[in-house]
């Protein structure tokens, strides 16, 4: 069956990486094909001893990489490879190599002038990828692979996700293995999180664009699991938090402006949290833009000019910095699938991606219910469409995204928001200690509009009902609606550790039953009022009869339609009556 993640980019065409001593021992390999690299570097070695390098790049840390054009029986589809390798004067006898299909633009003589020859130099001397060890798999300590497996419990026990279809039985030893690597260094060991993109811009999720008690609550359940791994591994666990909010932020109608002050309040919200001794400084931060222009000797080999023949798709308008669309664009270069195959396999009905697609779809048309794009008198079937639209390049960047992650951060133990199996190289995990429902009356656990995201901070609020130990997660509107209808008092509240709704149950009760929702009474002048009591009114307006809602023009025609008419009928109705009168006399 054809694969979602398939396509021509970087991403596509890298073979592997592998790291070798100055005398070309081989010591590791690693990625999709570090097998074949294994089994083919007798050949490859020969090679790259005989072949003089295509070209070579200077950059001013001193570190210098050099590309050779080779031939190796490694697929049925490619038989020529560029092979480029990063010479670092700070660890002489390791030598990192990066393996790729030889691409037809590879082959001009100005390397710098070719998009793919930089693409695959900023991969190769932006990944993380960890640096051989004297331990191999033969004389592993079993002390070491204990630890993992304690960790292992630890993730399991504090923090992973549980789907219905759930194979962590299966993923464990993944999990295990990466875990393993960092153990056996003795470094800390290193969890990435592509996650906190921005706040969903609908006004019935959120109550505002910063970060409150929802993203504080999360910051720390990261943290305290952190903590926990630290407690049985001295050189303890870091969580990097990689902010895909420039991934989507023109997808969900969010200026990129605004993306930045987010993550900058995300960072100042965690700094303020190990001040006051609320954390243990376990989490780092990384985004988009970070990564492709954190290097400055890489980024300065970039010319803007081999960036604008990449396409990307914009389904709705938006405010869009021009930093934030380069990012995109090279992201794009770097890891995009097919949409083709994208487009083949919605068709033929593929049950995973059709369901993908049709879940964010539903998502998409709750997330922009708000949006100026769905402003005008859009019909529901307008507004279907663009929010398809708009979940199928978002599921086409949230590849690309992936592709690019898992280049830059091959070793790391990756986490996810997103509710996967567990079955590896991904692992589903819960960021709230919180109970998340869909309403504050009957408490029914919240539903999934796409079956895909685990509840999260950036799309909802946090809810603390007096006597409950445990938060809610809600929706914006779940919450002022319990406000409305008298089931609860309070209203959203500031606080130094982000702000939530503090709620309580009414004061005074005539029944030991709930009572239905009263009519809400506005009071003609100020009534003064405790802190603690003061009464939120919802905003959701009330629900308009289907044809309105099909067609909210007719809304505002209403008005102009409905008065005329009612003093028509009116004035027939007194002339009928006056008619019936006279004749009855």
């Amino acid at each position: 069956m054809s694969s979602l993640n398939s396509g021509s980019s970087v991403y596509h065409g890298v073979k592997g990486f592998y790291w070798r001593q100055a005398d070309f021992t081989l010591v590791s390999t690693h990625g999709t094909n570090g097998a074949y690299l294994e089994a083919a570097w007798p050949q490859l070695r020969e090679q790259l001893l005989a072949t003089k390098p295509r070209h070579g790049v200077d950059l001013s840390s001193g570190k210098h990489i050099k590309a050779t054009d080779i031939s190796l029986n490694l697929s049925s589809e490619h038989s020529t490879y560029c092979v480029r390798e990063l010479y670092d004067p700070a660890r002489p006898d390791s030598i990192l190599g990066l393996v790729c299909n030889k691409n037809a633009a590879s082959t001009s003589d100005d390397s710098s002038a070719d998009l793919v020859s930089w693409a695959e130099l900023f991969v190769l001397c932006e990944t993380r990828l960890l640096p051989p060890t004297e331990r191999t798999s033969g004389n592993l300590d079993e002390k070491d692979a204990q630890l993992a497996s304690r960790v292992a419990d630890i993730f399991d026990q504090y923090l992973r996700n549980v789907t219905r279809n759930d194979k962590w039985s299966i993923g464990r030893s993944h999990f295990e293995s990466c875990v393993l690597n960092f153990v056996t260094r003795r470094q800390p060991i290193q969890f990435c999180l592509p996650a906190f993109p921005c706040k969903s811009p609908s006004a019935e999720k959120t109550c505002g664009t910063d970060p409150d008690g929802a993203e504080h609550l999360a910051l720390k359940t990261l943290d305290e699991f952190a903590r926990r791994v630290g407690d049985i591994y001295s050189p303890g666990a870091i969580v990097l938090i990689v902010s895909d909010g420039h991934v989507f932020s023109d997808l969900l109608e969010v200026k990129d402006d605004q993306v930045d002050i987010y993550g900058e309040s995300l960072k100042q919200m965690y700094h303020r949290m190990e001040s006051r001794k609320q954390c243990n400084g376990n989490i780092q931060f990384t985004s988009l833009t970070d990564i492709f222009f954190g290097n400055r000797e890489v980024t300065g080999l970039l010319q803007k000019q081999w960036v604008e023949q990449v396409e990307l798709t914009h389904p709705i308008d938006s405010e869009r910095s021009e930093n934030a669309e380069l990012c995109r664009k090279l992201m794009m270069a770097l890891g995009q699938n097919d949409k083709t195959m994208l487009r083949s396999l919605i068709s033929s009905q593929d049950r995973s991606t059709l369901g993908l697609y049709r879940g964010l779809s539903r998502f998409m048309l709750d997330d922009l219910s708000q949006s100026r794009a769905f402003a005008g008198g859009l019909s529901v079937s307008k507004r279907k469409k663009m929010a398809s639209a708009v979940a199928a390049e978002m599921m086409v960047r949230n590849c690309a995204y992936s592709n690019l992650v898992e280049l830059l951060f091959p070793s790391h133990v990756r986490l996810s928001i997103h509710a996967h199996d567990n079955s590896g190289p991904k692992f589903a995990i819960r960021l709230l200690a919180a109970i998340a429902v869909d309403d504050l009356e009957s408490r029914s656990a919240q539903a999934s509009l796409d079956n895909y995201h685990t509840p999260t901070p950036w799309h909802n609020c946090l809810a603390y009902v007096e006597g409950e130990p445990t938060p809610y997660l809600v929706k914006a509107r779940a919450a002022h609606d319990a406000i409305a209808k008298g089931y609860l008092q309070g209203a959203w509240t500031g606080s130094e550790n982000g702000s939530y709704f503090a709620l309580k149950p009414p004061t005074a009760t005539t029944s030991t039953h709930v009572a239905p929702p009263l009519a809400v009474v506005i009071p003609q002048s100020p009534v003064a009022m405790a802190a603690q009591d003061e009464v939120v009114v919802s905003a959701v307006e009330k629900r308009q009869p289907l044809l309105v809602q099909e067609y909210p023009v007719l809304g505002r025609m209403l008005p102009v339609v409905y008065v005329p008419l009612r003093w028509t009928t009116e004035y027939i109705l007194q002339m009928g009556g006056a008619w019936w009168t006279w004749t009855s006399a």
